[in-house]
């Protein structure tokens, strides 16, 4: 049976023939994802007849990687048999629709859908090094911009002597966009975590003005492709943020690498953020997928009456205000340990419609289905 080992990011280096090997473009088949998020995410490997499978433990649940390596069915196999001996559902992430028909082929009643908020935004790289033509005239503007008001940076990579300064950076960056989420919180303090580990098979870079440090941007090259993990910069700058991507891009291709495209990553919901990701003309977005096997979801009835008074049945559309005063209901909800105050994946302003509709998302990818008890005269 497989045997899964705890993720050392000490390690992580010796992953990158793996991820050389998956034929993908999403940020988390990567070593710096799995190094970002290694502490708030419990994340095991395991390896069998060279084919590598990754575990992470979130919430209540275990989700699987898709096996990577020259043995594919076999790895699936052997995950088969690890699941029924552990007595937890198959489920997997990160998936593209690839994948999906692999498994669809394999297995039935499969239960499958992506959440668009962490769809990974593609970029043309060769667009990134010059923002030609009139639909980067606004991109353009904002780096001319900044260089005259400041002067021209000098973007460049980290040292050993950068990283108090930086870490400097990054509390005034804090402070500045007063971090309330623990998603933002989490990734702040994993960045931090990451500059202490520069041997890494990651690019560490800052954009430098007057011996101040005022962004960093931090990427990995897997094939032809760039996937920047961190982008981090101070207020007060007008037009630092697209100064720093070109920069960075540029920087990227004069250390020698040949790249065609950027994954920025994800938006995580933050609309102020999508906008600004849009501005910059993706090529398209890719969406990482959540793959829940033999999934017995379907064959759970919709109703079920339970008295002559009360009936149990699904939570509809014209359930969405009561379900979403019942989440956010701190006092009521502490009997049951829940606080959306807590919840990873509830990144940007609540709505009304936030709760119904991750709930929708549970139910899409065969994990869970939501009953109201309501009488029977409603």
């Amino acid at each position: 049976m497989l045997n899964f080992k705890k993720v050392d990011i000490k390690e992580l280096n010796k992953f990158s023939p793996y991820f050389k090997k998956r034929k993908t473009n999403i940020c988390e088949i990567s070593i710096g994802f799995i190094a970002m998020w290694h502490n708030y995410i419990n994340i095991y490997y395991a390896i069998y007849n060279d084919t590598i499978v990754f575990k992470a433990e979130i919430g209540e649940g275990d989700l699987f990687s898709y096996p990577i390596g020259n043995d594919i069915d076999g790895m699936i196999n052997e995950l088969i048999i690890y699941v029924e001996n552990n007595n937890i559902p198959l489920r997997f992430s990160g998936l593209n629709l690839d994948d999906i028909e692999y498994l669809n082929n394999k297995f039935k009643n499969n239960k499958y859908s992506y959440d668009f908020d962490f769809s990974d935004y593609i970029y043309s790289f060769s667009e990134a090094l010059t923002f030609k033509g009139k639909k980067f005239s606004g991109q353009r503007n904002h780096i001319n911009k900044f260089i005259k008001t400041y002067g021209r940076p000098n973007i460049r990579l980290i040292n050993d002597n950068d990283i108090d300064n930086i870490n400097i950076m990054l509390n005034q960056y804090e402070e500045e966009h007063n971090i309330e989420s623990i998603l933002e919180k989490t990734e702040l303090e994993a960045t931090k975590e990451l500059l202490l580990h520069r041997d890494l098979n990651l690019i560490f870079a800052c954009l430098e003005l007057d011996n101040k440090i005022i962004a960093i941007s931090i990427g990995e090259v897997i094939n032809n492709m760039l996937i920047i993990h961190v982008e981090k910069a101070l207020f007060g700058y007008s037009g630092l943020y697209p100064t720093m991507y070109n920069g960075f891009v540029n920087l990227i291709k004069n250390l020698g690498y040949e790249i065609e495209y950027v994954n920025r990553e994800d938006d995580a919901g933050d609309m102020g953020m999508r906008t600004s990701k849009l501005q910059y003309h993706p090529l398209d977005r890719i969406h990482k997928y959540i793959v829940h096997i033999n999934s017995p979801i379907d064959n759970i009835r919709d109703e079920i009456i339970s008295s002559d008074n009360i009936v149990l049945s699904k939570i509809n559309e014209n359930d969405i205000k009561d379900y979403y005063k019942l989440n956010i209901d701190l006092e009521n909800n502490k009997y049951y340990g829940y606080d959306y105050r807590d919840d990873l994946y509830l990144v940007h302003p609540i709505k009304e419609d936030t709760f119904y509709n991750r709930m929708i998302f549970d139910y899409n990818i065969g994990d869970s289905i939501s009953y109201g008890i309501r009488l029977n005269n409603k």
